[in-house]
């Protein structure tokens, strides 16, 4: 004999998915962050060039660094954010 769900715990189960999402999700605070992918358009530099030049900048200082995790077709992925010192 199946059990028949009621419309309350497809909401619990709802708002507890939302629970974990928000906890999963570690995003950079405040504003100017981009992504290496992001600032590699604007700079238009090939790829080679531009890692290097990230990596001098993440060595020197110049440059702020966040790793965090944003969730993607339910899947929580790790990423970088860049930000310039300013």
């Amino acid at each position: 004999m199946s059990q028949r769900k009621s419309k309350n715990s497809d909401a619990a189960w709802a708002r507890a998915f939302q629970r974990i999402v928000a906890t999963k999700e570690r995003l950079p605070p405040g504003e100017g962050w981009v992504t290496a992918a992001q600032l590699r358009e604007k700079i238009k530099l090939g790829s080679r060039r531009f890692y290097a030049m990230l990596l001098h900048l993440r060595k020197t200082g110049a440059i702020e660094v966040f790793k965090g995790q944003v969730l993607r077709k339910g899947k929580c992925n790790q990423m970088v954010w860049y930000r310039l010192q300013g």
